[in-house]
This record gives C-alpha cells, sequence and structure tokens, in this order.
C-alpha cells in the first residue's frame, strides 16, 4: 500500500490551501483527534502518473483511472464535505452524498468520488471569478490568472471526520 507520492513538481505548482480544521478545541478533538481519519486518496492511472485535468474529470473521461469502479471508504459517512481553502480567497465547502441510489446504499464508486470532487473544485472557480481576491497575484482566478484548463486533480486528504480537501496542482509553474 502507498502512503503517498511525490509531487511532480516539474509538471507545476501544488496549490498551498490551508489545512481546513473545526474551530473548536471540542471539535477538534472530536472530529480530528480523537477520529479515525482515512489515509489520503490518489488519482492513479493507467501509465503510473498521478492526477487528471479537471476538464478530463467533469467531463467524465475516466478510462486510464485505475480503481474506478472500486468502492471508495470515506470513514463511513452517507455524506462528506470538499473544503476549499485557495490562498486570497473565503474558505469554501460543498457537501456530496457517498451512498449509491441502490436499495442497500452501497459506497459510493471511487470514480463518482473523484466526479464530486472535481464537480466541487469546478463550482469553486466559477464563484470564486466573481469574488474580490485579496492575497497573493498569483493565485488569482480567472481571465489573466488561474483557469479550469490550468487545473490538475491529484486526489484528495481526508482532514476531519465528514471533510474532505482536494488536492490541486497547475498543470504550469508559478514561482
Amino acid at each position: 500500500m502507498v502512503l503517498d507520492y511525490r509531487a511532480d513538481i516539474s509538471r507545476g505548482t501544488i496549490i498551498p490551501q490551508g489545512l481546513w480544521l473545526p474551530q473548536t478545541p471540542r471539535d477538534l478533538r472530536k472530529y480530528v483527534t480523537d477520529a479515525v481519519l482515512q489515509l489520503p486518496i490518489f488519482l492513479r492511472q493507467d501509465d503510473g502518473s498521478i492526477g487528471m485535468s479537471l476538464s478530463d474529470v467533469v467531463l467524465g473521461n475516466f478510462r486510464r483511472l485505475l480503481d474506478s469502479v472500486q468502492q471508495v471508504n470515506v470513514g463511513g459517512r452517507t455524506s462528506v464535505h470538499i473544503r476549499i481553502n485557495w490562498p486570497g480567497y473565503h474558505e469554501w465547502k460543498r457537501q456530496f452524498q457517498t451512498r449509491d441510489e441502490t436499495p442497500n446504499r452501497n459506497p459510493i464508486t471511487f470514480e463518482k468520488f473523484v466526479r464530486h470532487i472535481g464537480r466541487s473544485v469546478d463550482k469553486f472557480m466559477s464563484e470564486a471569478v466573481s469574488e474580490l481576491h485579496q492575497g497573493d497575484p498569483r493565485w488569482r482566478i480567472g481571465s489573466g490568472g488561474i483557469t479550469r484548463n490550468d487545473i490538475i486533480l491529484v486526489g484528495a486528504v481526508h482532514v476531519s471526520s465528514g471533510s474532505w480537501m482536494p488536492i490541486i496542482q497547475l498543470n504550469r509553474r508559478i514561482n
């Protein structure tokens, strides 16, 4: 079992998101310290590469994604939040269901999980365009800045019981 991957920074810069954590000491203890968190999930391709373009994810181009039909373990929750802490923008979250529509309510597949992450990142980016960016201009989203076509989804990290953060990389370097 692989626990982590070295980022291929020759491909592009990783977006430096601040780690999301619950606000109160009680919630931090309940949802992080005393919780059972899952290992990070990586988007492994059949050629050994890690990550998929946001465009491919949103369009459903999963033919090269390994383990796409396997059920994904998101910590036993029926729904989770995807949280994004993109530099210069307000903290953002979106909730989605982690059980399928069958009578047994099985856990969703890895492909469905990745699709939810991709749609969440895409929605965040479309909303961020109308938000005033406050911070380092290198991380500005929109025309003349970072766009959907610049994004590679590398994976997701389980940051608290019920919350995951996407690992986002650009397809170009930012210095």
